[in-house]
C-alpha cells in the first residue's frame, strides 16, 4: 500500500511525501518537488519491491567489493571441502583484483543486500527463484529431449572453442583447473576454423 502526502514549507512550497507499506517489508520513503515525480517513484519501487529488485543502499555506500569477500572467505568458505575452497577463492582472488575497491552501492540494481542468496526469489527474500521450473517449462516448449542443466557448460565451451578462445582460456571461465579437461574442445576450434576458411574461400574462387 502507497500513499502520497502533500506538505509545504514555511514560504509556502509544496512538496510530496511518498509513504509505502508492504507487508514483510521495510516501510520506504521519499521526497519530491512534483507530483508527477512522486507518482513515478512510487510506482516502480512498489513493483520493485514485490519483485525483489529493490533495496536501501546506505549500507552498501558504506562497504567495498573487498569486504564482501572477506566475509565471505570467513564465514562461507570455510563451509567448503578443501578443493572446492582452493576452487572459490581462486574466483574470488580474481574478482577482488578487479573490482575490489568499488563500492557495493555501484552494484545495487543487480545485487540485493537484504539476503544471503545471491538468486533470492521474487516473493520470499530467504528461498531461492525458482530456475528448474522454466527451463523444463523451455525444454518441454522447445520439443527438446535429454537436455540437462550442466550441458549449457558444454554448450558454452563450444561455442568459446569455435569463436578463437584458447583452452586456457576456457578452462578459467568454466573454472577447470587442468586443461586436459578441456581438451575434448580442441577439435571445434581446429574444425571450424577449417569449415569457415572453406566457405569463404568458395565464395571467392567459385
Amino acid at each position: 500500500m502507497a500513499m502520497i502526502e502533500k506538505r509545504y514549507s514555511k514560504t509556502g512550497i509544496p512538496s510530496y511525501r511518498v509513504l509505502i507499506r508492504l507487508k514483510g517489508y521495510p516501510a520506504q520513503s521519499a521526497t519530491f518537488k512534483r507530483i508527477t515525480d512522486a507518482k513515478r517513484w512510487e510506482l516502480q519501487t512498489e513493483a520493485a519491491i514485490k519483485e525483489g529488485r529493490y533495496f536501501q543502499v546506505t549500507e552498501a555506500k558504506k562497504h567495498t567489493f573487498n569486504e564482501l569477500v572477506s566475509r565471505y572467505c570467513a564465514e562461507i568458505l570455510p563451509s567448503y571441502n578443501e578443493k572446492e575452497r582452493q576452487n572459490r577463492q581462486h574466483k574470488l582472488d580474481w574478482w577482488a583484483s578487479v573490482m575490489g575497491d568499488c563500492l557495493l552501492a555501484e552494484h545495487a540494481k543487480i545485487r540485493r543486500l537484504d539476503t544471503d542468496l545471491l538468486f533470492p526469489g521474487t516473493i520470499h527474500k530467504n528461498k531461492p527463484i525458482d530456475l528448474r521450473t522454466p527451463f523444463e517449462k523451455a525444454l518441454k516448449t522447445a520439443g527438446i529431449n535429454d537436455f540437462h542443466w550442466h550441458d549449457l557448460r558444454h554448450c558454452c565451451a563450444s561455442y568459446l572453442a569455435m569463436n578463437g578462445a584458447s583452452l586456457g582460456e576456457i578452462a578459467e571461465i568454466l573454472g577447470h583447473r587442468t586443461l586436459s579437461m578441456v581438451q575434448k574442445y580442441s577439435h571445434l576450434s581446429d574444425s571450424h576454423v577449417s569449415s569457415v576458411v572453406g566457405s569463404m574461400n568458395k565464395k571467392i574462387f567459385s
